[in-house]
């Protein structure tokens, strides 16, 4: 177990680091009289408990600043002491990159911060070994970053099957349709059947890959399937995220490798939404969602906009979400609190509170963002941070 009590007791003296065991002890037997474990799920998880004890320790802790773990998740202070001691050091390690949470109690700190502990730790756990699809790779595309796939592996242990055109159209050339879900409801739905049929080739024909090659996730050049298939794969893109394989369009690993991480965390499968529009004074983002998974969606319709071309309009639930993105450097990640609130013209109004609203769309943007409807932000940026310093 690796959680380091820090005491500091006033300036002249020493810093000590090392555990504590009278007091873990003692919070390891009252968070098991309550269900909560110090032990499983949490063994590999870097943590420094720091307990201010007196004044006039904010230089002691500077000097000793790189014998800390890079992310401190507990923070406390003594009943009688400084609390403004304690703030300024914790304003103070939050600048410099840290990540700290503050509490004048260690039992409810780690009460408050273990559930992130444990959900990173399976995380971690399931995503290592996982494979991915790229359909029809283009190094020219606009659409595509530069991954580097070897720090992908080594970052998150996994891998990317790269599809190329002709073998997924000779696959579509087959004309099957499948087996997704709801085939009746979509049959009554669709006004055009030739325009469904063309979707339902293509969710069989990427279905054929997904098995054989045991993807938990693909992302896909739409451009080139509209331009020379004549469909759009918006409706097959649903369809698999209905049944739990994440789905993406434009060759966007990144959003592909968000959805994937953002759904360990809390099991449902999110929303990939596209920036239409923003208003910076009330901090409202408007998103378009143009293939979410349909059996997370209070309602959707399947439109014909083009002939034979499908897409879907969708009302999503509102309430608290979380906007993420990793960075095609897979380094930088970006995630925050929102909420979902009814939009105009089949958009999500999304409001934002956090953080300069185009500050975020500009440093984010691969175009598309990752929607989560549950506030998963502090999870979530634990669990990047983790990943990235065990790498």
């Amino acid at each position: 177990m690796n959680i380091n009590l820090i005491r500091l007791i006033n300036k002249n003296d020493e810093l000590l680091k090392g555990e504590d065991d009278l007091l873990l002890e003692d919070l390891s037997e009252q968070l098991l009289e309550e269900d909560i474990s110090l032990v499983e799920g949490v063994i590999d998880s870097p943590v420094d408990v720091i307990l201010v004890e007196s004044d006039d320790v904010f230089e002691e802790l500077k000097k000793h600043l790189k014998k800390l773990n890079k992310y401190i998740y507990l923070f406390t202070f003594c009943k009688g002491r400084s609390y403004a001691e304690a703030l300024s050091i914790y304003n103070y390690l939050g600048k410099n990159g840290y990540h700290v949470l503050l509490d004048d109690d260690p039992l409810n700190a780690l009460k408050g911060i273990l559930p992130t502990y444990i959900d990173i730790s399976r995380v971690k756990k399931s995503i290592n070994g996982k494979t991915f699809g790229m359909f029809i790779p283009n190094e020219e595309s606009s659409y595509e970053p530069k991954f580097d796939f070897g720090k992908m592996n080594k970052t998150f242990g996994i891998s990317v099957i790269k599809i190329g055109k002709e073998e997924l159209f000779k696959e579509f050339r087959k004309n099957k349709i499948g087996n997704p879900p709801h085939l009746l409801k979509l049959k009554k739905m669709a006004k055009n059947s030739k325009a469904l049929n063309k979707s339902l080739y293509l969710y069989n024909a990427i279905k054929v890959f997904v098995d054989k090659y045991h993807l938990v996730g693909f992302t896909l050049d739409q451009k080139v399937i509209i331009n020379e298939l004549g469909v759009s794969p918006n409706l097959a893109l649903s369809l698999f995220n209905e049944e739990g394989i994440l789905a993406v369009s434009r060759n966007d690993l990144s959003s592909l490798l968000t959805s994937y991480l953002a759904y360990l965390m809390n099991s449902r499968i999110p929303f990939i939404v596209e920036p239409i529009n923003s208003n910076y004074e009330e901090k409202i983002l408007s998103l378009k969602c143009d293939y979410p998974p349909l059996n997370q969606v209070k309602s959707y319709e399947i439109a014909n906009p083009h002939d034979q071309i499908l897409e879907i309009n969708c009302e999503i639930n509102l309430g608290e979400a979380s906007l993420l993105k990793i960075g095609s450097d897979v380094t930088h990640f970006y995630a925050i609190g929102a909420e979902i609130k009814q939009g105009k013209d089949n958009l999500i109004a999304l409001y934002i509170d956090e953080i300069p609203l185009f500050s975020f769309i500009r440093d984010a943007a691969e175009r598309q963002l990752v929607l989560v409807s549950q506030d998963i932000s502090v999870q979530y940026s634990a669990l990047l941070n983790y990943l990235d310093i065990n790498k």
